[in-house]
Order: C-alpha cells, then structure tokens, then sequence
C-alpha cells in the first residue's frame, strides 16, 4: 500500500531545474522532463521503497532522509530528495546535470555538485518554518 506525500519545492531547486533543462539540447528536453517527473511522482507516492536509493553515507541530522533516483536508467542522470516522514514531505534538492555514464568514481560523481547544501538549507528552511521558500508542486513544467 503506498501513501501519498506533499512534494514541496524549493526556489532554488527550482532555478536548478531550470538551468539543468536549459543546458541540454532543445530535442531532448521534454524527455528527460518526462522521465523526471515520472519520478517525482515515484517519489510521492512512496519516497522509501519506490526502487529510490538512500545515501548511506550522510550523517547527522540528514541521516536516513536522503535519497536519489535514476533519471533515463542507470547511465543518466540523478535526481537527490530529501523524505521528511513525520510530516509526510518529499523535498526535492537537486537532479545532477552530468549523466552517470561520464563519471570516473560514484563518489567523485557526487562530490563536485552542491546537493548536499541545498539539502542542508531547505532542511533548515523547514525546520525554521521559512515556508515561503516553497510551493506545493502540482505537476506542472519548471
């Protein structure tokens, strides 16, 4: 049975978004928009055990809420969300802009982007009650 979560998104991942869509051939942006709103919805749906993965490596107080996607299989691109399940929240925080397939090391893949700041702030965001950084997405285009 899955249970459905509010999926709040963030200014700032919205301005990533953006700029990650902008930055690929106009051919193939409403593919990968597709497929990564197949996965938002995934990932409302049922954040944990929807086939997502949990970064295990992230302690402190992230530790067990963030996890990540395949975008366009295991070659492409990754999307990272942060599961708030007290509250029942998806919050995404950011889709990798360089695809899986060009990576030397997973870990030198993840090191070079800021997910992890964006994860902290909108964490923080949240726990301040600074709730006019986001919106309730609806499935709309970014």
């Amino acid at each position: 049975m899955t249970s459905s979560y509010r999926f709040l998104v963030h200014d700032t991942f919205v301005r990533q978004v953006k700029e990650f869509l902008d930055s690929l051939p106009k051919s193939v942006r409403p593919k990968v928009l597709k497929k990564l709103k197949t996965q938002f919805q995934k990932s409302i749906g049922n954040p944990v055990d929807c086939g997502s993965k949990c970064m295990e490596d992230i302690r402190g107080p992230l530790a067990g809420k963030i996890f990540r996607f395949h975008v366009g299989g295991g070659k492409g691109y990754r999307f990272i969300y942060l599961v708030i399940q007290d509250h029942k929240l998806v919050v995404p925080v950011f889709v990798i802009p360089d695809p899986k397939s060009i990576a030397k090391d997973s870990r030198s893949y993840y090191e070079k982007y800021p997910w992890f700041q964006y994860a902290s702030e909108f964490y923080r965001d949240l726990l301040e009650e600074k709730y006019d950084t986001f919106k309730v997405w609806a499935g709309e285009d970014f």
